[in-house]
């Protein structure tokens, strides 16, 4: 699989940081996006809407 045995472990590093910054920006994103529904613009907007009804 590996033609240089000897950058393995240089492999192995570098497949365990991608892993994590991908779980890193995919956590970012869900984070973010919780944040920007729950803004207290969004909230205000919400209650007001309950007491037109």
């Amino acid at each position: 699989m590996f033609k240089n045995k000897e950058y393995l472990n240089i492999y192995l590093v570098t497949g365990i940081l991608t892993l994590f910054v991908i779980f890193s920006v995919i956590t970012l994103y869900f984070i973010q996006k919780d944040i920007t529904n729950n803004t207290s613009a969004t909230l205000l907007e919400k209650k007001l809407k309950k007491l037109k009804k």
